[in-house]
């Protein structure tokens, strides 16, 4: 049995018809009971069928975007094109991954944050404000990406980095241990 079912509510973001999941059994450690009123998402390709991954309120999944492993999407969070969250990922606020874009592990994208084209955010990493991460950019580890702080053309932050303000990483820049970059 799949985990969950469509309520009939459909709503239209950027010409595509979105569905409004429910779900059909409990889900525990997403804290969803059975019944429970889910996100959007277009098709079923979107969320797995299978374990926990869940998309929340007016959160919105489409495109070929996938959301899995044990993957949540909350708020008004949107994650479409052919974005990957997985693992223990989050996407919330008004965040919007999309493009290429993969978050995974237990990174974080929330706030007004953007993730996109062929960004990766991984590990425990946080991306948030107004932060863009794009092109092949990359945040790891325990970094921060925050502000209006942009990271793209594989500039890549990872550990223990914190990159504020107007701050941008970019053509093969590499920051990394303990460093804070502001702009």
């Amino acid at each position: 049995m799949t985990k969950y079912g469509f309520t009939g509510e459909k709503k239209i973001e950027k010409g595509v018809t979105l569905r409004q999941v429910y779900a059909k059994q409990d889900i525990p450690s997403a804290g969803v009971k059975a019944g429970d009123i889910g996100g959007w998402i277009e098709k079923r390709s979107n969320l797995s069928t299978s374990g926990d991954s869940w998309v929340y309120g007016e959160a919105m999944v489409y495109g070929e975007a996938k959301i899995r492993g044990h993957a949540k999407i909350f708020d008004k969070a949107k994650v479409y094109g052919n974005a990957v969250v997985t693992d223990n990922a989050r996407v919330f606020d008004e965040a919007q991954v999309f493009g290429d874009a993969e978050v995974s592990e237990n990174a974080r994208v929330f706030e007004k944050a953007k993730v996109f084209d062929k960004a990766y955010i991984y590990g425990n990493a946080r991306v948030h404000g107004q932060a863009k991460i794009y092109d092949e950019g990359s945040v790891c580890g325990h970094a921060s990406v925050c502000g209006h702080a942009k990271i793209f053309d594989q500039g890549h932050a990872c550990d223990n980095a914190q990159i504020y303000g107007k701050a941008e990483i970019c053509c093969l820049a590499f920051i990394s241990g303990n460093d804070h970059v502001s702009a």
